[in-house]
């Protein structure tokens, strides 16, 4: 890459904003130059900055959270645009905050607006010269509830674009630059996905103004060849644990796979349900773990069945608060475990993400030595939770934060994988010389799938009512009767509080009002008490399943946690050749008998649910950027509205590269970023926080005073042959073991008497200030119907 004068520089404070990244996008995009993205609290006065502005041709002061009037979110930028030296003077562009911050600082007063504009799209007017020369029509996504006003007498400060809401906030400045110094600023956000006219051609235009200013003044920009500190873009987490090792050996040996290739086996059963597999596995025995990643509904296709052995399957278990992984085996006591210590040091194992990184490098399959239409070999199949995507954005958690595995993982050497579209199964193993498992278990799924071809002379039980499943096997109907032979207990569903949770509501908006979060996803959990004897976990699934199907349910049966779900919504996926996919959902209908499409589209093309969805797209947009190839990423399916069993979606799809050589502007790196890089940087995930990320998680830890666990966190898998998928954990339910006093005498566990059996369903949904509290208390209710199906039957 070019070092040096010879490449332009531009310096990007950011705010904790979720959308700076889209913003350096825009700006290397319209400038061609470097975009280095640094904290503003990395400068703690302004003579830091200002020894830091000699290396940059121009300085943008992003977006953010609070106000340009309180110094813990503004920084030393309040102060910045009258306390520049003369010989210090640089262009200068703001956003939204920064806009506030430069208006306020020559004269301008601070309000609120009347109307909170979040994810709004306006048309400004504006003067049609200087940042706006050659601009047309400019209809701009607006992200505030602050504004400034400007005496119209302010000699300081000229207005080049403003909107009129009209009956609401009435005339509003949307851009002003100062009028001596090279000062420029716009309220809106230029790098939306949906800002038109005001974006690209916006920026070049201030880019021409800067260097016009720049060679004017004689300003000339130190040499920053060799400053590490500058460089835009994180290492991989594979790098940086790779330079935590003392030894090129001990690079070498993690490098080093002791992998060499996929053994595999193929059969053609359409006619073979991915339940009924799992059932002959074991799947209905709840003493067995299990890992069943499920694609019930399109757009899903491949179904995963991680076949475990307690003898040999690898347990990964790590607690938020404890700064080790526990490396064990199942079957064994929990208690026994390898412990590998975590830390920051030289020689060290780096955080949990770095420690994965590198787990799965001493694992990889190079691409073309396993099934290339499999898109899983074997690797990690497990959860992460949601508080421990909040610790990763450096949210210090509650001391009482529960004794759980907030990261659970099984290392899968044996796997099945059910291409639904095809009717293909693959069976396929890691190990060596696995030929007796191979085709044993190949033979067994033939003569299920010849079996499954015969018409069954007696008709199957109604499995809705719980009985289906449980035929599986002779303990399970054993169960099965002895529940049938006695009175039937009665579920004790706590539900959410109302009152509580409509305050909660309003307290968002509060936030919303104050400029705290644009978008605020509010949940509660909810708890079930089954009477026992309770129905068998693979029961609740299958049930779920049944009346509930989706592209990314799942079943996973681990040592001291069970997790039925049925989301909706792929967090994020990436394949072998560093194609990211994410996918989130905003806007939910409830389907009901005379409920259409076009009834759907009407509800969720309105102005309050397109914006929901819109600041969350912007905010993944952000997530990827700070990883993916400049330039790649795209928003390929823009709020569509899609159709499933229970419910219509508002859903988007943003897509992105991740691998191959560095980045012009970055320095060549040794080893580059993969999709699990985008992971750990992405969580938790951001249709279940709300933008800005980082304060918006704050505000919700405040409001909904206790932890939502597994609920709100990811779980999937990564392949050895690079590839990953993971889903949001919505529509789920959960159960705790040591909650429940569950026996499994394979481990030991302690038995004591209970009264019922719990578990948990999270619901909620985003705020927005166009929301109505009983509409957003109604929405939370339908997507908490929609998985408590599970439990119906039981009673």
């Amino acid at each position: 890459m070019a070092k040096g004068v010879e490449t332009p520089r531009i310096l990007l404070l950011d705010f904790y904003d979720s959308f700076t990244y889209n913003l350096a996008a825009l700006l290397w995009h319209s400038t061609g130059a470097i975009v280095d993205v640094i904290s503003h609290d990395h400068y703690l006065t302004v003579a830091e900055l200002e020894g830091d502005l000699t290396f940059y041709h121009a300085l943008v002061i992003g977006p953010g959270p609070g106000s340009p009037q309180d110094v813990r979110d503004i920084g030393v930028a309040k102060e910045l645009w009258t306390s520049l030296s003369e010989s210090s003077q640089l262009p200068i562009f703001g956003v939204c905050l920064g806009l506030q911050s430069l208006c306020i600082a020559f004269g301008g007063q601070l309000k609120r607006l009347a109307t909170v504009k979040h994810g709004i799209i306006s048309q400004v007017t504006h003067v049609a010269r200087d940042i706006f020369a050659g601009v047309e029509n400019v209809a701009a996504v607006r992200y505030h509830s602050l504004h400034v006003d400007m005496h119209e007498n302010n000699d300081e400060m000229e207005e080049l674009a403003w909107t009129v809401d009209e009956g609401e906030n009435g005339r509003v400045l949307m851009a002003a630059r100062h009028r001596r110094r090279p000062y420029w600023a716009v309220q809106y956000h230029p790098e939306s996905i949906c800002t038109v006219g005001g974006g690209q051609n916006v920026i070049q235009n201030w880019w021409q103004l800067a260097q016009k200013w720049n060679k004017a003044m004689g300003r000339r920009v130190q040499d920053t060849s060799g400053l590490q500190k500058f460089w835009n873009r994180p290492r991989s987490l594979l790098e940086k644990a790779m330079q935590r090792e003392n030894s090129s050996d001990a690079i070498n040996d993690v490098l080093t796979s002791e992998n060499t290739k996929v053994h595999y086996t193929t059969i053609i059963a359409p006619q073979l349900a991915p339940t009924k597999i799992c059932e002959l596995l074991g799947s209905a025995d709840q003493n067995n773990d299990f890992a069943f990643l499920d694609s019930a509904a399109s757009p899903g296709r491949f179904s995963i069945i991680g076949v475990l052995s307690e003898e040999s399957t690898q347990l990964l278990r790590f607690h938020a608060l404890d700064g080790y992984v526990a490396e064990s085996t199942l079957g064994k006591n929990p208690r026994e475990f390898h412990r590998i210590d975590l830390g920051r040091g030289e020689g060290s194992n780096g955080d949990i993400w770095e420690y994965l990184a590198k787990f799965m490098a001493g694992r990889q399959v190079a691409k073309d030595c396993g099934p290339t239409e499999s898109p899983f070999w074997g690797g990690i199949i497990g959860y992460i939770n949601y508080e421990t995507g909040v610790q990763s954005l450096d949210i210090p958690l509650n001391p009482g934060h529960a004794r759980r595995a907030d990261i659970q993982l099984v290392y899968v050497q044996r796997s099945i994988v059910i291409d639904t579209w095809s009717g293909i199964i693959y069976i396929q193993t890691l190990r060596e010389q696995d030929y007796e498992w191979l085709y044993t278990t190949k033979g067994k799924l033939q003569l299920a799938a010849d079996l499954a071809m015969t018409p069954s002379p007696t008709p199957l039980l109604n499995a809705s009512a719980g009985w289906g499943p449980m035929l599986s096997s002779p303990s399970a109907l054993v169960e099965a009767l002895s529940r049938a032979s006695k009175p039937p207990g009665t579920i004790n569903i706590i539900r959410p509080q109302k009152e509580r949770y409509i305050n909660n509501i309003r307290q968002c908006q509060e936030y919303l009002a104050e400029g705290h979060s644009y978008e605020l996803c509010l949940t509660a959990l909810t708890q079930i008490h089954l009477p026992l004897p309770p129905p068998t976990p693979w029961t609740l699934f299958t049930n779920l399943r049944s009346r509930n199907p989706a592209p990314y349910s799942a079943y996973l049966r681990f040592p001291d946690v069970t997790i039925v779900s049925s989301s909706p919504e792929r967090f994020l996926s990436w394949s072998r050749e560093g194609v990211c996919q994410l996918r989130p959902i905003k806007g939910t209908v409830k389907k009901t008998t005379t409920t259409t499409l076009e009834y759907a589209k009407s509800i969720l093309h309105t102005q309050k649910e397109m914006a929901e969805n819109l600041m969350i797209v912007d905010l993944i947009r952000h997530d990827l950027n700070q990883v993916a190839h400049e330039g790649s990423v795209k928003v390929s399916k823009l709020m569509q509205v899609e159709e499933y069993k229970s419910v219509y979606q508002l859903v988007s799809v943003i897509e992105g590269t991740v691998g191959g050589v560095a980045d012009g502007g970055n320095p060549p790196s040794v080893i580059p970023p993969s999709g699990f890089d985008v992971l750990a940087r992405s969580l938790p995930p951001g249709s279940m926080t709300g933008a800005p990320k980082k304060r918006s998680v704050e505000l919700l830890l405040s409001m909904e005073g206790e932890e939502r666990g597994i609920y709100s966190g990811v779980m999937g898998y990564w392949s050895v042959c690079g590839a990953g998928d993971w889903s949001v954990i919505i529509r789920t339910a959960f159960r705790y073991d040591d909650e429940n006093y569950i026996t499994r005498p394979d481990i030991g566990s302690a038995t004591a008497t209970k009264e019922s059996e719990v578990w948990r369903i999270g619901a909620g949904g985003a705020i927005t200030a166009l929301s109505d509290p009983e509409g957003e208390w109604d929405e939370m209710e339908v997507k908490l119907e929609s998985t408590l199906r599970a439990f119906m039957g039981f009673t």
